[in-house]
């Protein structure tokens, strides 16, 4: 894939180039969201499903991924699975619970890496674990896979997932994000260990309490703020939002997620921390003199800043380069329109074993 590159520590080794393998995230907008209303300034033929899948299939094979990881994926059944594996991928699909349509899925060139297996959960089952707390039923999943590199027999753990969108609730966004490195620890502990890459919208900035958690391997649990108000006629949520954190998106499929009118907090205060010791860092922060993140992975009318990531385990894995993101020339850039398919850009990382 052609593009503007910023390079990792690894991308002085020549050894690194030559094994290093791509991993995207992106998050591709369910098209059992898209309104025109909730995106005025796309044109309407530009949101029909047969031009966006079009596009998206399109921008998937430019990518030229080893492991593509996306989130809002609702049309796997019907098309996204035929052409994955007509273009030399092997895929897993998990949908989310509840009524929801879409659902998270992983896909990986066959011929670099062999699928061994594949493990799903859903962050529903944390209700049981709060005492029931309604608020952390919210149908968000999650899934990874174990692959063995075909040449060298290494294994590879890999991990998505779409966590909860609201900032009014960022002790559910945490707690969403210390199960989902649980559930993947759980599985690499199974498997003599191997290195790990979480991937995923976590639906939160840099500064949020859930990267503070994925980066530093602690955070206290935040309090809940007070409930969105209803939504509007139009189905947007009120431009009020919480610091550190994405306001309400205007599109997307936390528009369907209807806010809980009592917020219970969930172990308000309760320092949180990962299994084992463990933290991550961001591969676009490793390319970037571990300074900062990707500046935007989402751009709305009503939103621009980082929600989608790549994290790695510093001490296994190395960052060769990452995809930069566009730069935002035109004040009234926003996603999606005529050349990006959906609100969210693509994070791409060439990545190799330390």
């Amino acid at each position: 894939m052609s593009g503007d590159w910023a390079y990792g520590p690894a991308a002085v080794d020549p050894d690194c180039w030559s094994r290093s393998f791509r991993v995207v995230s992106y998050n591709t907008l369910a098209q059992a969201y898209v309104r025109s209303e909730y995106f005025p300034h796309c044109p309407r033929a530009e949101l029909k499903f047969a031009r966006r899948s079009s596009q998206l299939w399109r921008q998937l094979q430019a990518l030229t991924a080893d492991v593509l990881c996306l989130q809002e994926v609702d049309w796997y059944e019907s098309g996204l699975s035929e052409h994955l594996h007509g273009a030399g991928y092997d895929s897993v699909f998990h949908r989310r619970t509840g009524q929801k349509r879409d659902g998270c899925c992983i896909a990986v060139r066959r011929e670099r890496f062999a699928l061994v297996q594949a493990y799903t959960w859903e962050y529903n089952r944390l209700a049981e674990l709060h005492d029931h707390n309604e608020r952390l039923v919210r149908d968000n999943v999650g899934m990874a896979v174990l692959l063995r590199e075909r040449e060298s027999g290494a294994l590879l753990l890999v991990a998505t997932t779409h966590l909860f969108w609201d900032p009014h609730d960022p002790d559910v966004k945490v707690a969403q994000a210390a199960q989902y490195v649980r559930e993947v620890v759980d599985v690499a502990e199974q498997h003599d260990a191997p290195p790990i890459v979480l991937t995923g919208d976590l639906n939160a900035t840099p500064d949020s309490a859930v990267l503070q958690l994925l980066l530093s391997g602690k955070t206290a649990m935040p309090l809940p703020l007070p409930p969105s108000p209803q939504t509007d006629s139009a189905g947007e949520q009120p431009p009020q939002q919480a610091s550190a954190d994405p306001p309400p998106s205007t599109a997307g499929s936390d528009l369907f997620d209807e806010p809980v009118s009592q917020p219970v907090p969930i172990g308000a205060g309760e320092i949180i921390l990962l299994p084992g010791g463990r933290s991550f860092a961001s591969a676009y922060a490793a390319a970037n003199d571990g300074l900062h993140d990707a500046p935007w992975t989402n751009r709305t009318p009503k939103f621009s800043g980082t929600l989608d990531y790549i994290l790695i385990e510093p001490a296994r894995l190395q960052v060769v380069r990452v995809l930069r993101v566009p730069d935002l020339r035109q004040a009234d850039f926003f996603l999606p329109n005529c050349g990006y398919p959906s609100d969210h850009i693509p994070v791409v990382a060439d990545l190799c074993f330390s």
